[in-house]
């Protein structure tokens, strides 16, 4: 059995070389293609339904990134980012740094009452 499925996997291996050599917008190319994904593919599948409540952000979730935001980004401890100026890391020189952390904006906090 793991022979014959070796020769079908280079089979499907060639017909894929022969086909990138094809013209793109090609009947040929399209032919060789669907051939060689003929061999292995899968042809009765299906998707299952996902409705929006399953994507909806929990409380916990909001508050769990709320939570990361203040810790890594409005910080001046040991930030989760970093950039290069001058050749010197943030991160690594952060006593080089006058870090000044402003209250959040009307507009930022519309956006945080889950107005997004």
């Amino acid at each position: 059995m793991l022979k014959f499925k070796m020769v079908f996997c280079l089979l499907q291996s060639l017909l894929m070389i022969v086909s990138s050599f094809s013209v793109y917008d090609s009947n040929f190319k399209m032919f060789v293609d669907r051939a060689g994904l003929g061999l292995t593919s899968e042809k009765d599948f299906g998707f299952d339904r996902a409705g929006a409540e399953m994507f909806e952000i929990s409380e916990e979730e909001k508050e769990e990134c709320r939570r990361w935001f203040n810790e890594n980004i409005l910080t001046d401890k040991n930030p989760a980012y970093d950039f290069t100026a001058g050749g010197k890391s943030f991160r690594k020189n952060l006593s080089d740094w006058e870090i000044n952390i402003l209250p959040e904006s009307a507009q930022a906090g519309k956006y945080r009452n889950g107005k997004t």
